[in-house]
């Protein structure tokens, strides 16, 4: 009980290892969708001011120039034609920049779901490893409670065993001063009912100190047969699932050797050759050299079957007895 429970405690202790760990890179992914998020909205800021720079540049007038109105237009249309081009230069990086990182945000966000969902199903995993420790250690703490409740009527059988004991020796001490007095009869026979009585009383208390401990004892001894059954039956469903395992490859194996020869009349057939009895004897007899024709083990299958069944049920009803007695 208390390796399982170590054992339980350490995947635990690694459960949560592994859930703060999750936690934490979680928490780094949330700081960096944060940050591309900040960088986004300044990217997306820079380029809001520049388109408006860029526009408050070409609204300005062109009347303050000292060339003539159609120099002026022709000049102003040759003028921007380079500065759209800048701007379309400096905005088509700035959305591709974006595009890749609003890619590189979704990224994150699927990642970030994904770590939920494993974080969930770690702490549901913590969750229930915690409520089998929780009930190993009522079960511990009701067997110490009840080994401790037997080994304190032990002890007070023992000492009224001992009280006992003094009170007849110092009845018998009694007894043998008040036979020196004058009257013998009287106070020996009343001595000798009052040491009959204790003596009666020691004997009860010593029958029932021995019948606690041998029930302690049958107890313990019933303990051990049925955890050796336990095993034992363990041990027997064990063998039986290696059994049935060999019993389904052996299956398995005939099945494919019976394909292979079905396959094999088949293409003779089609070749103009017809498999006679004896080549059909002479395949059979080389298939039990070989496999040492084991078709003995495959009309046992069901009943292997049913003796798995039967030592299953067995083994949970030992169990639940088991757990009874620990009760």
């Amino acid at each position: 009980m208390t390796c399982e429970l170590e054992i339980m405690s350490a995947d635990n202790k690694i459960l949560q290892d592994q859930l703060q760990t999750k936690v934490s890179e979680n928490a780094e992914l949330q700081e960096t969708v944060a940050q591309l998020k900040r960088q986004i909205s300044n990217l997306l800021k820079a380029s809001k001011s520049e388109n408006n720079v860029a526009d408050t540049q070409f609204s300005e007038p062109s009347t303050s120039r000292s060339y003539p109105k159609d120099q002026a237009d022709e000049f102003s249309s040759h003028e921007n034609i380079p500065s759209r081009t800048a701007e379309e230069n400096k905005v088509s990086p700035l959305k591709s920049q974006v595009l890749m990182q609003a890619a590189e945000i979704e990224n994150l966000k699927q990642d970030k779901l994904r770590l939920t969902e494993e974080k969930d199903g770690l702490e549901i995993q913590s969750q229930k490893l915690a409520e089998e420790s929780y009930y190993a250690k009522e079960l511990a703490a009701a067997a110490a409670v009840e080994l401790k409740n037997l080994a304190e009527e032990v002890t007070r059988l023992s000492y009224e065993n001992a009280k006992l004991a003094a009170d007849f020796t110092a009845a018998k001490e009694l007894t043998a001063s008040v036979t020196r007095g004058n009257d013998t009869k009287r106070r020996d026979q009343d001595n000798g009912i009052l040491v009959e009585e204790m003596q009666k009383e020691l004997v009860a208390s010593c029958q029932r100190e021995a019948a606690l401990e041998d029930t302690l004892s049958q107890k313990a001894r019933r303990e051990n047969e049925l955890l050796k059954i336990i095993d034992d039956a363990k041990c027997h469903e064990h063998d039986l699932e290696n059994e049935l395992e060999n019993m389904w490859a052996l299956v398995s194996k005939i099945k494919k050797e019976s394909s292979q020869d079905d396959l094999f009349e088949f293409k003779s057939k089609q070749n103009g050759f017809h498999s006679s009895k004896t080549d059909t004897g002479r395949i059979l007899s080389d298939m039990e050299a070989s496999d040492n024709w084991k078709w003995d083990g495959i009309s046992t299958l069901e009943e292997a079957k049913a003796a798995y069944n039967f030592e299953r049920r067995r083994c949970k009803e030992l169990e639940n007895a088991m757990s009874r007695l620990k009760v």
